[in-house]
């Protein structure tokens, strides 16, 4: 292949990455994703409590436990965790997120495996 095909094909290859990181482009596969629920929420031990994104950032959906949970709070201030976590992996081959890893609240959350919140529900039950 001569030089100038590889030269093409590069920046073919970098024009596409960088498109896919800006909108409208990144906006609409972040709404697919939304919509298969791919942007997923829990607390450290408590399984009834997955949160899918509609539209909400994470800190909205801190708020929303804080007011779903709030008789719970109030008779167990001392049990309550207010920590949210991340279901979802940062994976680099998904291109099309790599400016919001850097620019995204989503991702400085904590991540957790849904299997380990599973693991440390059946923890909490049996204690």
């Amino acid at each position: 292949m001569s030089r100038k095909k590889k030269i093409i094909i590069l920046s073919i290859i970098l024009t596409l990455i960088v498109i896919s990181n800006f909108p409208p482009i990144n906006t609409l596969i972040v709404m697919y994703e939304r919509g298969l629920g791919y942007f997923s929420y829990s607390k450290k031990s408590d399984t009834t409590s997955f949160y899918f994104e509609n539209g909400m950032g994470p800190s909205e959906l801190v708020y929303f436990m804080w007011r779903r949970d709030s008789n719970f709070i109030k008779e167990n201030p001392h049990e309550f965790d207010d920590t949210l976590y991340r279901n979802f992996t940062i994976n680099p081959l998904f291109f099309w997120h790599w400016k919001d890893y850097f620019i995204d609240e989503r991702y400085t959350l904590p991540y957790i495996s849904t299997k380990e919140v599973y693991r440390n529900a059946r923890k909490k039950k049996s204690n």
